[in-house]
């Protein structure tokens, strides 16, 4: 895993490469304070479907809180990894049911842009962020001749994910949550929710990021 430290890095030459087929965690980005003001303006938005019963409150380029986002998060973020890379939308996720094992490469509306970064900020779990640590996000490789799959993972992480599936990937790391950390992957990597409901766990709430670069 890589834990990036802050600090101001004016000479550095971004490129995509610099994170092809990485994932990390930079600790303590924002903290529980600006998340709670954050989260708030989340709620205001119409939330969209999505998967099972979740919540999705979603922004993307073409609506109206486009620049607050930009100013809140993608500015902020982008200090670190690309000052160039652009929004594809960014949501507050309230998650009741884990997610199953996929990637994130979404419709991208300038024909140029090529996926960059996801990135995740966890806030809490059933709404209490000091039982953030009760959830983790598993970023894989593919394995497709099943060396080094992630079977032994079923029964207490991914127990929503058919037992099949799991010899297809390897484990390439474990994000556990903690609150206002931020959790960055190559987009193109497949990932999954630690099955949280087998901890006893009935909810998890975060903020969702996906990004492009021209």
């Amino acid at each position: 895993m890589q834990v990036r430290v802050l600090s101001p890095t004016p000479d550095v030459k971004y490129s995509m490469k610099q994170y092809y087929g990485s994932c990390g965690v930079v600790k303590n980005f924002f903290t529980p304070e600006e998340l709670v003001d954050v989260i708030k303006i989340f709620k205001k938005v119409k939330p969209t479907d999505g998967f099972a019963s979740n919540g999705y409150y979603g922004i993307d380029q073409k609506h109206m809180a486009y620049l607050w986002v930009r100013k809140t998060l993608i500015d902020r973020i982008s200090v670190e990894f690309d000052p160039a890379m652009k929004l594809i939308f960014g949501v507050f996720l309230d998650c009741y049911v884990p997610l199953p094992i996929h990637n994130d490469i979404k419709s991208i509306a300038d024909p140029a842009g090529k996926h960059y970064l996801s990135f995740l900020i966890p806030y809490s779990v059933d709404n209490q962020t000091d039982k953030c640590s009760s959830a983790s996000t598993l970023i894989f490789d593919q394995s497709p001749n099943g060396d080094n799959n992630v079977s032994y993972l079923h029964a207490n992480k991914l127990g929503h994910v058919s037992l099949e599936d799991t010899y297809q990937y390897s484990l390439k790391q474990d994000l556990i949550w903690n609150c206002g950390d931020l959790l960055w992957w190559d987009s193109q990597l497949y990932h999954t929710s630690s099955n949280f409901l087998a901890n006893g766990c009935g909810s998890k709430q975060g903020i969702v990021i996906h990004t492009y670069v021209v």
